[in-house]
């Protein structure tokens, strides 16, 4: 029986539980911001983003170093260049028939002048001179 009654008195403790409750009061105030949190880890790279325009165009350069001036001569007269100041850096002299280059060729004078040996046997020389 005092298991009865136990079990009695606990079935009507909550069963009125909600009878002894008062009105619900009016809202509260809202809460101050808490404190801010530390940050995330990085994201992943972005795409690249649309090539911009062309920049203008730079300023002229300044002018380069003189060239060597080169000259091809067929059948020069005398077989020397006709400019004083050119040398002559390679020829060749032809002889008749298929015009396959005469393998002999005499560079005369420090390179100034050129003949075909033997003498009579070409029948075209062609000069390549250029100023040294």
């Amino acid at each position: 029986m005092r298991v009865a009654i136990a079990l009695v008195a606990c079935v009507a403790a909550f069963t009125l539980t909600g009878c002894f409750e008062g009105p619900k009061g009016d809202k509260g105030d809202k809460g101050d911001t808490g404190t801010t949190g530390p940050a995330g880890p990085a994201g992943p790279a972005g795409p690249a983003g649309a090539a911009g325009p062309a920049g203008p165009a730079g300023p002229a350069g300044s002018p380069g170093a003189p060239g060597k001036n080169f000259s091809i001569f067929i059948n020069p007269a005398n077989g020397t260049c006709p400019d004083a100041d050119e040398v002559i850096v390679s020829g060749y002299c032809f002889i008749s028939g298929n015009r396959v280059p005469f393998p002999s060729m005499e560079l005369l004078g420090n390179n100034r002048s050129a003949t075909c040996s033997p003498p009579g046997a070409a029948i075209q020389m062609v000069l390549v001179c250029a100023k040294p």
